[in-house]
Parts: structure tokens; C-alpha cells; sequence
């Protein structure tokens, strides 16, 4: 993505990283999905339609990845006839549905089906991110505080109910909540995209894991 300080040699590793966020978090969707509708559990539901806006966000980034690599923005610009640029626009697309999916997240761990609350939450988080020039440094710093409210909650659910499953839920957010944060940085240095990147990747194959021994 252009905000990152990443060179062309590692464009090609970016979108190949990516690609496996879409495809990892799209399986995490949905086994999510069919255990929920094995075992009628409504936290599963949300869940699963986190990660699919998660799976969704990625699948942006692959596309925006070609479309930097071939440079075919002006291409696309043509052919959808827009004045708004292909790379902003789909940057915006990529934050609002990845904390969209955070959001169902956190909405998930408050226990509650009110609507006000996840309306609220939508506006608190959204809000900030469309009208900030700076937006991809706000988007990393709300998910981070997500992130961290996510953390403390597996953490206090591996605290009462300690087992590999939510041992793995655990570490996974841990590894997202440091790969968000390092981002913050990866402006200016691309090494810490690429931690990132592979810490992100950790943390979906952990919640992968932890779905397939929830299914058995």
C-alpha cells in the first residue's frame, strides 16, 4: 500500500502475504460459520462475519498490490471514470472494512445484542478514519486500541478456561495487536511492514488451528 515505505523488490511478497490473509481469514469465516450452525452459538455468527469483512479487506489490498506493481491506475481510472483515485479509494475500503470486522469483534465480547451500542461503535471508529486526511495512521491507532480491548478479554477467557484453544485465541491477538502497531512505523522503515506482515500471518494460522480443533 503506498503509505508504507516498501521497495518494488518486495511488492511481489506483499501480495503473495496477502493473498494468504484473504484466503486464511475467508476458511476462518467459514468454519466459523458452520460450527455456529452446528452449535447455534451467536458469538460464532459475529465472529464469522468478522473475519469475512477481514477476508474482504484483503482481497482490496491483492487488487490494489497489482494494480501498483503494473501501475494500471490510470488504466482503471479510465475505465471506471471516476475523478476519485483508484489507490485512495480502495485504501479508504480497505480501513472501514477491516475495522468494521473489529468492531463486530468488539461488540461480540460486550455480550449484548443492542443496536445502539454497535451503531455507536461504528460511528466512534468510522467517523474518525473518513475525515482525516492522516487516515491510515488513525485506522492503525483505533485498531491498536481494539486490538488491546480484544487482548484483555481472551486473556481473562484463557485465565478461567486454560487449554490449547484459548491459548491459540490468545496469542493470535496478541501477534495482530504488535503487527498493527508496527505499522505505525512502516512508513518510514519497510522492516517493519514486513514484521508485521509475518505476524499477521501467525495469528490468522492460530485461529485457524483453534477453529479446526473446535470443529473436532
Amino acid at each position: 500500500m503506498p503509505p508504507y515505505a516498501i521497495s518494488q523488490g518486495f511488492m511481489n511478497l506483499n501480495i503473495l502475504f496477502t493473498l494468504a490473509f484473504a484466503v486464511t481469514t475467508f476458511l476462518v469465516s467459514f468454519i466459523s460459520y458452520k460450527v455456529y450452525k452446528l452449535t447455534g452459538r451467536k458469538e460464532l455468527k459475529l465472529f464469522s462475519f468478522a473475519f469475512l469483512s477481514f477476508a474482504l479487506a484483503y482481497i482490496l489490498q491483492v487488487i490494489l498490490g497489482i494494480v501498483l506493481k503494473y501501475k494500471l491506475e490510470t488504466v482503471v481510472r479510465a475505465k471506471f471514470r471516476t475523478a476519485v483515485p483508484f489507490i485512495t479509494a480502495s485504501t479508504f475500503s480497505h480501513e472501514i472494512l477491516f475495522s468494521v470486522g473489529l468492531i463486530l469483534l468488539v461488540y461480540m465480547t460486550c455480550k449484548t445484542r443492542s443496536k445502539q451500542l454497535l451503531g455507536l461503535l461504528l460511528g466512534l471508529v468510522l467517523i474518525p478514519i473518513l475525515f482525516n486526511p492522516m487516515s491510515i495512521h488513525v485506522f492503525h491507532i483505533i485498531s491498536s486500541f481494539m486490538l488491546m480491548f480484544l487482548v484483555l478479554f481472551y486473556y481473562r477467557n484463557y485465565r478461567a478456561h486454560k487449554n490449547l484453544k484459548t491459548e491459540l485465541v490468545l496469542i493470535a491477538f496478541v501477534f495482530l495487536l504488535i503487527s498493527n502497531f508496527t505499522f505505525i512505523f512502516a512508513a518510514r522503515q519497510g522492516l517493519f511492514f514486513i514484521l508485521g506482515r509475518s505476524l499477521e500471518l501467525i495469528a490468522y494460522v492460530c485461529v485457524l488451528v483453534n477453529l479446526r480443533l473446535l470443529k473436532k
